[in-house]
């Protein structure tokens, strides 16, 4: 016990420092939170999290509430480093109880984390079906609160809910209203969701705008958006060569390409986007961008080289797409396999693109004799 209390107050000195130490420098306890939540988000070292941990309980303490909802959530996530009083129970229920004053407070994280604790009980079957619909309720006021107060992913939340859930009847038109009014704050996945719908919907659905939408959500760095932004970019010469105004004479694949997605097709494009979302391991851009690559389009980003793009040869582009194909098919055979990037865990699971793997074996097969035979020819 006398070691536990030296401990504390060890670690109590240390707090004084780093708040000293941030005050002198000019920064402020959300500086702290943010710093925390970039070193979370930016590694995927496994000592990141006592680190954030530490940084969000200094935080909170030098008077951050949303330091405080994310050293809550790392304990309930059981992300949180084990309790140096050995007492789980004790800290969860101290998170809780966090999350409960924060919300309280008017906090808008903290009310997220209750209305997520609220569906969590629903889910896991913890209370009677008759209480479902009350606590849905209570839920979604407390997602609707923290909305109005700007945070975005309580808008995507709800629109969840009444998209998909099991223990709500869906409402496609209030789930649609929630996603808009989160696209308006700029959340890519309210802005990828809404893309979809335009997408997708044959009838009301626009392409025009669903490119928008992609867009904006792909500048944020959304990898899903990103494929979908260099997909609209990309010309399927397969495709294309069987639209009837192409099969009939009256219209280019390059015009036909521009009626369907209301944007001319331009490799160079499709390849910047493809390559930065495949950087997040997205199973359908890695398969696109080595379709383009393996068809030796984009090798020359002439006047767009500035984004980063190199100029490759014939010989580097089967190598890259042989690589690509290559860790594409790795991805799909190892079943729970995660994307590289945490922000885009949990967007989607790989076992939903398996059906890639039957096209995506026949390039490599394909590559891999064209790639032994120029080796023959070397030699």
């Amino acid at each position: 016990m006398k070691r536990h209390h030296h401990r504390q107050a060890y670690q109590a000195s240390i707090d004084a420092d780093i708040l000293s130490s941030i005050q002198e420098w000019g920064y402020s306890a959300e500086n702290l939170t943010q710093l925390a939540n970039v070193l979370l988000s930016a590694s995927a070292d496994p000592r990141r999290h006592p680190l954030a941990y530490r940084l969000f309980e200094v935080a909170h303490q030098a008077g951050s509430d949303d330091a405080g909802y994310y050293w809550a959530s790392m304990v309930l996530q059981n992300t949180a480093p084990p309790s140096p009083s050995g007492d789980q129970k004790g800290r969860a229920q101290q998170a809780v109880t966090l999350y409960q004053e924060l919300s309280a407070a008017g906090n808008a994280r903290g009310s997220v984390g209750v209305a997520r604790l609220l569906l969590q009980r629903v889910q896991r079957g913890q209370v009677e079906k008759a209480q479902w619909p009350s606590l849905i309720e209570e839920a979604v006021k407390l997602y609707e609160r923290a909305g109005e107060k700007g945070l975005p992913e309580a808008w995507y939340d709800l629109a969840t809910l009444f998209q998909e859930s099991r223990f709500n009847p869906p409402d496609q038109q209030r789930a649609r209203g929630y996603l808009q009014k989160g696209a308006e704050l700029g959340h890519s996945g309210c802005l990828f969701a809404l893309g979809m719908d335009h997408l997708l919907d044959n009838d009301a659905g626009n392409k025009a705008d669903a490119f928008q939408y992609f867009k904006q959500a792909a500048d944020q760095g959304d990898a899903q958006s990103m494929f979908q932004v260099g997909s609209f970019y990309f010309l399927d010469r397969d495709r294309m060569a069987h639209h009837p105004d192409v099969t009939g004479g009256d219209k280019t694949m390059k015009q036909a390409h521009r009626d369907t997605f209301g944007v001319d097709a331009n490799d160079v494009e499709a390849r910047f986007w493809l390559e930065q979302s495949a950087q997040s391991d997205y199973p359908p851009s890695i398969l696109q961008l080595a379709t383009l690559l393996g068809q030796h389009r984009a090798l020359d980003p002439g006047a767009q080289a500035d984004k980063g793009l190199r100029p490759i040869d014939k010989d580097q582009a089967d190598q890259l797409s042989y690589a690509l194909l290559a860790k594409l098919l790795a991805i799909l055979k190892t079943s729970g396999n995660l994307p590289s990037l945490p922000s885009q865990k949990g967007q989607w699971s790989n076992s939903q693109f398996n059906g890639l793997i039957p096209q995506a074996q026949a390039m490599y097969e394909k590559l891999e004799k064209k790639l032994g035979e120029s080796k023959e020819a070397d030699a």
